[in-house]
């Protein structure tokens, strides 16, 4: 482990180094974690990587204290404790990947065939607390893609609305529209931020998941055109 630090209140932010995974996963997957020299940190548990694939291997997470594996992070783990990494596993790259298609048009101009391409896709991304964490990384790879993105992001309070300065920032550099807010989002706002045609990934609670997915099909957008990571194992 390189580093461990306070990330919001109850919620840490731990490095791993883990050389063999160089390049080795995708953005949006999860990888589990277990620390073999502590007690109680024993058994695997499932975490989002918040940085993407880097050729040094290195590996970011953000860990929410709610449970007794989780609230040992900030007082058990230092620099240098040993960390078992398991994976990766995830469904949000692959998923973008299975619809990156540039379509084309074929047409005649003064008899002539001609091609046309047609823009790619948008992407509307929902994000409920904690569950930013494997959304970070897959705004910035569709972006750079040539995606269109539209984010909301809500979270209990301002505190847990974390990497908050960041996606501004990004948002600003890119011209991406992004929206933040203490408090869920209502019906009318998560339909406002639906495009034609759009790609819709959830990330948050599964009572989260549940209320979006009902509301975007409700909408008339097709199951096929929804992802949702659901942490079961």
């Amino acid at each position: 482990m390189l580093s461990v630090a306070s990330l919001a209140d109850g919620v840490w932010q731990i490095e791993v180094s883990v050389p063999s995974m160089a390049d080795g996963w995708l953005e949006g997957d999860f990888v589990f974690l277990r620390f073999p020299g502590i007690h109680g940190m024993h058994a695997l548990h499932p975490f989002s990587v918040v940085n993407r694939p880097n050729a040094a291997g290195m590996m970011m997470f953000a860990i929410r204290a709610d449970g007794d594996f989780t609230r040992m992070v900030g007082s058990e783990l230092n620099p240098g404790t040993v960390t078992e990494v398991v994976g990766p596993y995830g469904r949000y790259r692959p998923f973008i990947d299975g619809h990156d298609r540039h379509a084309v048009v074929v047409g005649r101009t003064g008899g002539v065939p001609s091609r046309r391409c047609i823009r790619m896709r948008p992407v509307v991304a929902y994000a409920g607390g904690i569950g930013v964490t494997p959304l970070l990384p897959v705004i910035r790879y569709v972006n750079e893609r040539g995606y269109d993105v539209t984010m909301l992001y809500s979270a209990r309070t301002n505190a847990d609305l974390l990497y908050h300065d960041e996606l501004l920032r990004w948002a600003a550099r890119t011209g991406n529209r992004i929206r933040m807010r203490v408090g869920r989002f209502t019906e009318d706002e998560f339909v406002d931020a639906m495009r034609p045609g759009a790609l819709y990934l959830i990330g948050g609670p599964e009572s989260m998941r549940r209320d979006v997915t009902r509301i975007l099909i409700r909408h008339g957008v097709r199951s096929c055109d929804i992802c949702y990571e659901p942490f079961v194992w």
